[in-house]
């Protein structure tokens, strides 16, 4: 399946499942308050007509609320039960391969840097990639690379570059690095706690950078150049997986801020009509 159409099913069913989720708590809610209900759409989504039981109604708006959140939640666990949490480290991925190299033909764009002979090798922790190659003066290095899930060792002999100079220059591998998170496996208990905290944090996000949007200048700075460079390469060579569960969260946020402010303007209008009923009683 194309990365684009695979993104774009996940934002639409995101989305979908937390709009559906929201209706069914609280027609559910409704139900059990035994409130009545008009129907509007496929007997799934309702409206709680009439004066009174505003006690009831606001229970069934809550309801709602809190089955799109658990339905925003859901999507952060199925997540990090299959894909794992980050540990911290990131891992040294190939994004490119030089021709006219020894590591053409041997290593392959998204191989992920294990260890160089036999050290662990992550990024901006110990010595760098550059830093083992140089060290070793133009001897062979042997990479331990994992491919499809499986490890694999391959040796490579570096090549010495010249500066414009021609004097000797660094000894180098003839690939580009990007970078990808360690993950490691959880426990269900503790996914579920990483997951319900997942949708809040998303809110929280997204509201801060609307109140920064709307408090910055036509004149705020750009922070393009090369931080968005960085930034971009690391997204080109990201799982498309992981691309489509980012967006799909972020769908899944926005459905849920939608819905939050609809009931919270569904429960402000139940508290005045019920403080107006009671200025009349």
């Amino acid at each position: 399946m194309p990365r684009s159409l695979l993104v774009g099913l996940a934002v639409a069913l995101a989305a979908v499942a937390v709009i559906v989720a929201h209706a069914l708590g609280r027609r559910a809610a409704a139900r059990l308050g035994r409130l009545p209900i008009e129907r509007i759409w496929l007997r799934l989504f309702v409206r709680l007509p009439g004066p009174g039981r505003a006690g009831a109604r606001l229970g069934a708006v809550t309801a709602g609320a809190a089955a799109a959140y658990l339905a925003a939640a859901g999507l952060a666990f199925a997540h990090v039960s299959c894909r794992g949490v980050s540990t911290g480290d990131a891992a040294i991925v190939v994004g490119e391969v030089l021709e006219g190299f020894d590591a053409a033909g041997k290593l392959q764009r998204g191989d992920r840097l294990v260890a160089v002979d036999g050290e662990p090798v992550f990024v901006g922790r110990g010595l760098s990639l550059t830093q083992r190659v140089a060290a070793k003066q133009g001897a062979p290095v042997t990479l331990t690379v994992r491919r499809a899930g499986a490890p694999l060792a391959v040796t490579i002999q570096p090549r010495r570059m010249e500066t414009p100079t021609g004097a000797p220059g660094p000894w180098i591998l003839g690939l580009r690095q990007a970078s990808e998170p360690v993950l490691a496996t959880v426990a269900t208990a503790e996914a579920a706690g990483i997951a319900l905290r997942v949708p809040l944090r998303w809110l929280r996000d997204i509201l801060s950078e609307l109140v920064a949007s709307l408090f910055a200048g036509s004149d705020a700075p750009d922070p393009g150049g090369p931080v968005r460079i960085v930034e971009e390469f690391r997204r080109a060579f990201e799982p498309a997986g992981d691309v489509a569960w980012r967006r799909a969260q972020l769908a899944a946020t926005y459905a849920l801020l939608l819905l939050a402010i609809l009931d919270l303007v569904r429960a402000a209008a139940i508290t005045l009509e019920r403080l107006r009923a009671g200025k009349r009683g």
